[in-house]
């Protein structure tokens, strides 16, 4: 098994596109600095 990677919020949107769909789940689990910093990605 391979140990996870962190990355900061800002590096893992990266690999978020232009047109691509992102399903954010309301469970125990959801990444909330990646939520909250999606927005701000989706400008630059």
């Amino acid at each position: 098994m391979v140990d996870p990677v962190f990355v900061p919020a800002e590096e893992a949107l990266k690999a978020v596109k232009s047109g691509d769909r992102v399903f954010v789940h309301g469970s125990a689990a959801t990444p909330v600095q990646r939520a909250k910093a999606a927005p701000r990605s989706s400008l630059s």
